[in-house]
């Protein structure tokens, strides 16, 4: 469909399940500032934006002070750095995509370049990729457009009509669409029917990607 010569990907929800990962940390967290546990699936809205943020918005819906938030992103980032190869699986057919495709690939998350690039060679993956790109633990105000931006500088400023980003959440569909590259909701991830309903294509699973980056025989 696109023709692509070059792929980028959101990670969380994209490539990588870390729900495991995510809500174990983030409880961590809460319990260690003697705060009470959430539901692993009530979380799991939360999966995506910036820590910070996250913690910011629980602290509002549960009237705690939103002092402790350096405290808990402190307290999640411990844990998940130790924890989270060990509890983060590659969606199935995620492996046999990355094989299969023939262009230049890159990586835009908002999750902390320097937890993701590890993880990811930990998961045995980061070698597939030209740039990893996400922002810094002192960035926590990045926007999606702008990693997206940096990782568009990495591969070389392809032609954005056929770079897509392939994201599961509101923000990657809002960023490709500022910058002017295809969106590519990726439906087996976090965000809902509703947020993705602006993709340009949505695909189902991992698998059916491939034949939306080739442009028909």
């Amino acid at each position: 469909m696109f023709d692509a010569v070059a792929v980028i990907f959101d990670l969380d929800g994209v490539l990588i399940d870390s729900r495991a990962a995510f809500t174990r940390s983030f409880n961590h967290a809460l319990t260690t500032a003697g705060l009470a546990a959430e539901e692993p699936e009530s979380l799991y809205r939360f999966i995506g934006p910036p820590l910070e943020s996250n913690f910011a918005n629980l602290a509002a819906e549960r009237g705690y002070d939103d002092a402790l938030v350096p405290a808990l992103v402190a307290a999640y980032r411990d844990r998940y750095g130790t924890m989270a190869a060990r509890e983060t699986i590659l969606y199935d057919g995620v492996p046999e995509l990355l094989d299969a495709i023939d262009v230049p690939m890159a990586i835009a998350t908002l999750k902390p370049g320097p937890t993701a690039r590890p993880l990811l060679a930990e998961l045995g993956i980061a070698d597939r990729f030209v740039a990893i790109e996400g922002p810094g633990f002192g960035d926590a105000d990045e926007t999606k457009d702008v990693t997206l931006a940096r990782a568009l500088r990495a591969l070389g400023n392809p032609d954005l009509a056929r770079t897509p980003f392939v994201g599961d959440r509101v923000t990657d569909v809002v960023a490709a669409k500022t910058l002017g590259v295809p969106s590519i909701a990726a439906c087996w991830g976090m965000g809902g029917d509703d947020e993705l309903a602006d993709a340009d294509v949505h695909a189902a699973a991992p698998a059916d990607l491939l034949p939306l980056l080739r442009s028909p025989a």
